[in-house]
């Protein structure tokens, strides 16, 4: 079952890798505020892949590799937050 997760892990992080390449061409506020949410959701990509590596190859205690795994994931969502707000003021 790890391979599987460390496989859909990469998968993840590749899509999201692949999202943030398609917005990449929008200009102005709106290209920065969707190249803040692609940034966001490759945070949330690598959290998954960090959490993965940190159990496997690592061997970190599980409460740590959850205490990293969600400070992760708030960045992530910081990021996607800051770059919604974007589309409804410009700052």
């Amino acid at each position: 079952m790890e391979n599987i997760n460390l496989i859909l892990d990469i998968v993840l992080l590749g899509m999201a890798t692949w999202m943030t390449s398609i917005v990449t061409g929008y200009g102005g506020f709106i290209g920065r505020a969707f190249n803040l949410i692609g940034w966001g959701v490759i945070v949330l990509g690598i959290a998954h892949l960090a959490e993965t590596v940190m159990f496997r190859a690592i061997g970190v205690d599980t409460e740590a590799v959850e205490f990293f795994h969600r400070l992760i994931i708030l960045i992530g969502f910081v990021l996607i937050i800051k770059g919604f707000k974007l589309f409804i003021k410009k700052e």
